[in-house]
């Protein structure tokens, strides 16, 4: 089956007119699945502006005096209030 000079000439219209236009846009696809996640970037230059000073502990206690030292051979007759006393003689 052949084409007749009429559909011959009204092809040859299109193919010269561009083709009768682009046909209209098809659905958009799914989204594919996500790519793997790049490498971590390096870690910045240290600052060398330093951190805040932290709060002051407070103070322990002070020892004894040397002067206040005692060598004794006995119990103390009547100790003072916070005396104590530590006998290696027995």
């Amino acid at each position: 089956m052949g084409f007749n000079t009429r559909e011959i000439a009204a092809i040859n219209g299109l193919i010269a007119a561009g083709g009768g236009g682009a046909g209209a846009t098809g659905p958009t696809g799914p989204t594919g699945p996500t790519g793997p996640t790049g490498p971590t970037g390096a870690t910045g230059a240290a600052s060398s502006v330093p951190g805040p000073t932290g709060p002051t502990g407070p103070t322990g206690p002070t020892g004894p005096a040397l002067s206040q030292i005692e060598t004794l051979t006995s119990d103390p007759g009547s100790p003072v209030a916070g005396q104590i006393w530590l006998r290696t003689d027995l």
